[in-house]
């Protein structure tokens, strides 16, 4: 995982050197420009940067985080049945189908755990976007959190409309995670963090043999 994270950090420390490259043509010319011209392009400058930027570190997240899957893969259905399979556990943790995949989520609306949540500080409810590729058996990760407000826990619990990009990179992977760890976890054990929905999830998907790729979508 250490390989990853500097591998990441090389990518950011190149594409931050290509936006210094392209403004340094616009500081030399500081001089010769009118201060109408030089905002101008200025401004030009930031807005490439705002635009490509996103398309860029999704480009790097896709490439440097992406996982191999060990042995044959499963079918698709009987994959998507061993993540369903959550629902039935004692587990503070629930997945809904959707769509184009699946997500799995705190069960932060439920009595049982949100004033846990509370207590833990949870102020925002982390979400995993699941979508199953067939072709390439690749399944791809993307990371979603949304406001979550307890103060009326366990009456109602209050989400925020908008769930916005929020990338984790701390997972656990290796032959021992899968989701019955949810099975064995105790519920003092769990620290409402993201990496304790993501990890069992991806090493599910990557010990039944299929791939898996980070995305900020």
């Amino acid at each position: 995982m250490l390989k990853r994270y500097i591998q990441t950090a090389f990518y950011l420390i190149l594409l931050a050197l290509l936006y210094g490259l392209g403004l340094l043509p616009v500081l030399l010319v500081r001089a010769s420009l009118q201060t109408g011209q030089y905002l101008l392009a200025l401004l030009s400058w930031l807005v490439l940067v705002a635009v490509s930027l996103p398309f860029l570190l999704g480009m790097i997240i896709r490439r440097v985080w992406f996982f191999a899957g060990s042995g044959e893969p499963v079918l698709m259905d009987l994959l998507e049945e061993k993540i369903l399979a959550i629902n039935d556990m004692d587990a503070p943790v629930r997945v809904k189908k959707k769509r184009h995949g699946l997500v799995v989520s705190w069960r932060h609306d439920d009595p049982a755990w949100c004033e846990r949540m509370d207590r833990a500080g949870m102020k925002k409810t982390f979400e995993l976007h699941l979508a199953f590729d067939n072709a390439t058996k690749t399944v791809t990760l993307s990371d979603r959190a949304r406001k979550v407000d307890f103060e009326l826990c366990p009456v109602k619990v209050k989400t925020g409309l908008l769930s916005l990009p929020r990338p984790c990179f701390r997972v656990a992977v290796g032959p021992d995670w899968d989701v019955g760890a949810y099975r064995d976890r105790r519920d003092a054990d769990y620290r409402f963090q993201p990496w304790e929905i993501k990890s069992p999830v991806m090493g599910t998907i990557l010990n039944n043999g299929w791939n898996v790729r980070f995305s900020l979508r």
